[in-house]
């Protein structure tokens, strides 16, 4: 594997899906709190242990997916 390609793993991997997965977070935990009526650091207390793992871990295989949906790849 190219020094290239594993640089850009990590630069979509830090850049990319860290900050989507910071987006979605703070949009998720804002929206609840609004609707639910529970203060904001409740929502993200429970937010931490029961969405968020679940959300970080679909941000960090989109990529994957995306690439392998790639018919180029695929035929490598």
């Amino acid at each position: 594997m190219r020094l290239s390609t594993v640089l850009l793993a990590v630069a979509v991997g830090v850049y990319g899906c860290g900050v989507a997965t910071a987006v979605v977070e703070l949009a998720y935990t804002r929206l609840y709190a609004d609707q639910s009526g529970q203060s904001l650091i409740t929502v993200v207390n429970t937010t931490s242990y029961t969405v968020a793992p679940w959300a970080e871990e679909l941000i960090k295989i989109a990529p994957l997916l995306l690439v392998g949906c790639s018919r180029r790849v695929r035929r490598q």
